[in-house]
């Protein structure tokens, strides 16, 4: 027997949920995304926050129309922790 779930998850870093830099600091994109230079993170934090939350809840609120469950689970915590929910939502699938 198969069964389905429809899982959305989040694995997110602490740094990019809290941007927790101070000062100047040199941001350097992966896969050649090029740099930014901030004169003081301090100064764009909060807008960064707000624009990071909206950015995740338009994720989360897509999901949900699409019928996905969304799970969310930050990298500096136990890995068991974001595996246990999809090993939930796996026995509740197969009726156990």
């Amino acid at each position: 027997a198969h069964y389905v779930i429809d899982v959305q998850g989040f694995y997110i870093d602490p740094a990019e949920m809290e941007l927790p830099f101070n000062g100047r600091t040199l941001f350097r994109g992966l896969e050649g995304d090029g740099e930014a230079l901030f004169g003081s993170v301090r100064d764009i934090r909060q807008r960064y926050l707000q624009l990071f939350d909206a950015h995740s809840n338009r994720l989360a609120s897509l999901s949900r129309k699409l019928g996905w469950t969304v799970l969310k689970h930050r990298t500096d915590r136990p890995v068991l922790g974001g595996l246990l929910p999809v090993y939930e939502l796996m026995s509740a699938a197969k009726g156990h």
